[in-house]
């Protein structure tokens, strides 16, 4: 139950990183056919721009990257816990004289 909730976080965190990289006004347009395009030459003024910002991408690989990070870590705690209390379990029986099982 608790690997499920898990996923289900993680899941849903994915699917809302996901989601805001929607396709904008632009990448809807449907392209001019070839016929109608100018043959001429025509000088463009300025300087070429992005139409779509690099940081939403790397905002969310960030994240996603650090929320790898702390699952990971929290995994080997919880091991480390459960090691733990075996051990002192353990102990305990070999104290007592009794055999582990």
């Amino acid at each position: 139950m608790k690997r499920a909730k898990q996923l289900l976080v993680v899941s849903g965190f994915l699917a809302l990183s996901f989601a805001s990289f929607a396709p904008t006004d632009a990448a809807a347009q449907t392209p001019e056919p070839t016929n109608s395009r100018s043959t001429a030459f025509e000088a463009v003024e300025g300087a070429n721009t992005e139409d779509v910002s690099g940081l939403g991408l790397m905002v969310a690989s960030y994240g996603i990257i650090w929320l790898v990070i702390f699952g990971f870590l929290a995994r080997v705690a919880s091991i480390g816990r459960d090691t733990e209390a075996k051990i002192v379990e353990l102990e305990k029986l070999l104290a007592e004289g009794e055999t582990p099982g």
